[in-house]
């Protein structure tokens, strides 16, 4: 039986990808900076970022490129909010890609797999604070990739006992870095041990997308993930998944315990947000764009008065007028005849 999705669909856009990206735009933006909409290919924009090895140099080198061949440069597009990934959108025509935003979404397909339908959910998103991931990167040894910092966590509110609060299993995304990213949706239960890993995109051996390879998982923690054996002659693509889940399980257990109910994560207020994970370089401002076509015609001025002398001399003619009678019209006579 296979679990891989084999249609693209709007899940394969890591949520954290895109909040890791906003702390470059400094908005939210849509999955088509990196996805194209009809069937989910990388933009332009998202393969010079895996080429360049991703994370925020990456984003700074794009800065000058200009990868969908529309005239402008990367910054330049992020600036007016143009689509860098789409030679379409431009600082003069925008387009629509910033209309109707979707929120951060877990993987529905296997959700309706694991649980015979979608239950309900929250999601919490917040980057982790500079002592966590520090302490994160001596647990496992390695340094956080930047998209690592921002982790996107569903809690799915299951019904608990009678009288107690509901326990949720945790969600989360890993995925293994490459030319062809593998991307896999991992659900731990309470108890804090896995309860099953999908793939939602794999890349490479397919034999890891059966279920003699993913029926190893339920019950295991981040420690006890070595355990999982690979298919012959895949052991260094099994070493990249047991590697990419165990640092998506880490993560999850320091920013979302497993003690923690959705109602708690809810009232947790954000710590300021002082950008420690990011120091933009220092770059010249955005140029000046000319006027945009739907830009309104401007009102033209009345013209003033012309200026009068006194005793009702015009500069224009030097002779004397008597000055007009309010509501009078010069071009009719009086009732006199004059």
């Amino acid at each position: 039986m296979a679990f891989c999705l084999a249609a693209p669909s709007s899940s394969e856009a890591l949520p954290g990808f895109r909040n890791f990206f906003r702390v470059k735009t400094a908005y939210r933006t849509g999955c088509q900076v990196c996805h194209q909409p009809r069937d989910n290919r990388l933009t332009p924009y998202a393969r010079e970022y895996v080429r360049l090895n991703g994370g925020f140099a990456a984003l700074d080198a794009l800065d000058v490129m200009d990868p969908d061949k529309d005239g402008f440069p990367s910054k330049e597009e992020l600036g007016f909010h143009s689509n860098p990934g789409d030679a379409r959108s431009t600082p003069a025509h925008i387009g629509d890609w910033l209309s109707n935003l979707t929120p951060s979404e877990p993987p529905r397909e296997i959700l309706v797999d694991l649980y015979g339908r979608i239950p309900p959910y929250e999601v919490f998103e917040r980057p982790l604070k500079r002592h966590q991931a520090q302490s994160l990167e001596r647990a496992l040894g390695q340094k956080l990739r930047d998209e690592e910092l921002f982790p996107v966590i569903f809690l799915f509110n299951k019904k608990g006992e009678a009288g107690a609060p509901p326990a949720p299993d945790r969600g989360a995304y890993a995925f293994c870095w490459g030319k062809k990213m593998t991307s896999l949706f991992a659900v731990v239960a309470p108890e804090g041990t896995l309860r099953a890993v999908r793939f939602v995109r794999l890349y490479g051996d397919q034999r890891f997308d059966n279920e003699q390879y993913l029926s190893q998982f339920p019950g295991r923690t981040a420690e006890t993930l070595q355990g999982v054996s690979s298919p012959r002659g895949a052991e260094a693509q099994n070493d990249d998944i047991l590697s990419a889940l165990r640092r998506c399980l880490e993560i999850m257990d320091v920013a979302a315990p497993v003690s923690v109910t959705p109602a708690a994560l809810k009232d947790v207020s954000p710590a300021e947000d002082d950008g420690w994970y990011y120091r933009p370089r220092p770059s010249e401002p955005l140029p000046e764009y000319p006027e945009p076509p739907l830009k309104p015609l401007p009102i033209a001025p009345v013209p003033p008065a012309p200026a009068e002398e006194p005793n009702g001399v015009s500069p224009e003619n030097g002779t004397d007028q008597e000055p007009a009678t309010e509501g009078a019209n010069p071009n009719t006579e009086d009732t006199n005849g004059r």
